[in-house]
């Protein structure tokens, strides 16, 4: 009997089993009729210990057990993993890992946004899958951007060397080897991917709690700013234009402020609701 085991994304199913009552009867088998289906019986037994006692377990692919964890907006974590990486996971993020790697490889799912400090181990290359993605690495830093509400993917390299290549490639496609100050973008839109230099700072402020905008769009400042602080952000008005600035460590209140300020705006802030209007609706 196998043991139904708790697994994060797939559910087991134990089997069922119809009872069948036995009735008893006798029969008259020749000698060597008995005697054939001994041996028969000693063989299946001996086939069916063996497969028992000398089953590898690591080599067993009934069941796998995941850790999942995740973060919802507003907080972020740092995850250990067992052979020595980290992963510094952003707000409303999350990473599934098993148990235990296996032997000739280690791999993460991720889905959100998340920074890798890959302990080096030449013998199990270190891949983590988002979208259609698969980035490997051996010990390196990374950061992948992979919002499921954003169209794009965005894959960055801070140190070492990694390999990044689409799960569903068509024809001959190469995979993209990245340098430090590299990265892809990978469209989920039409499954294209194009390799483009990065800013190493502003990819990782995030790890160190510093918000960098720089010649944003203010939807997509919103945007993160609802991951950031976990709160909801209503716009009365339409706002079009870029936003630039930098904070380190603070409050909400303060992102407003300058905000406001740029666009000519009012807020009103309620639990975890933030209003933005024009400053004559509020005089008003």
């Amino acid at each position: 009997a196998i043991k139904n085991e708790s697994d994060l994304f797939v559910s087991h199913n134990a089997d069922s089993y119809n009872q069948v009552k036995s009735v008893r009867r006798n029969y008259f088998f020749p000698k060597n009729w008995r005697i054939a289906a001994s041996v028969t019986l000693i063989i299946g037994l001996s086939y069916l210990a063996m497969n028992l006692f000398t089953n590898n377990p690591e080599e067993s692919d009934y069941f796998v057990e995941y850790i999942e964890k995740s973060n919802p907006s507003g907080q972020k974590s740092t995850v250990h993993l067992k052979d020595g990486s980290r992963i510094i996971l952003n707000s409303n993020s999350k990473v599934r890992y098993p148990i235990e790697f296996a032997n000739n490889e280690r791999v993460i799912e991720l889905v959100g946004e998340a920074y890798f400090e890959v302990a080096r181990d030449v013998s199990r290359p270190f891949r983590v899958k988002t979208a259609n993605t698969m980035t490997t690495a051996l010990g390196t830093t990374f950061n992948i951007d992979a919002f499921e509400d954003e169209d794009d993917v965005k894959i960055s390299l801070t140190s070492g060397r990694i390999e990044v290549k689409k799960l569903e490639s068509e024809g001959d496609e190469k995979p993209f080897e990245l340098v430090p100050g590299q990265g892809v973008i990978y469209s989920r839109l039409d499954k294209s991917m194009v390799q483009t230099d990065i800013d190493v700072d502003k990819v990782t402020a995030w790890t160190s709690k510093e918000l960098i905008f720089h010649n944003e769009d203010i939807n997509e400042v919103i945007r993160r700013l609802e991951r950031w602080y976990g709160v909801e952000i209503t716009v009365e008005d339409k706002i079009d234009g870029v936003f630039s600035a930098s904070f380190k460590n603070e409050s909400l209140k303060a992102v407003l402020e300058g905000i406001s300020y740029s666009f000519s705006l009012d807020y009103l802030v309620s639990d975890k609701k933030v209003i933005l209007k024009s400053k004559d609706i509020f005089t008003n």
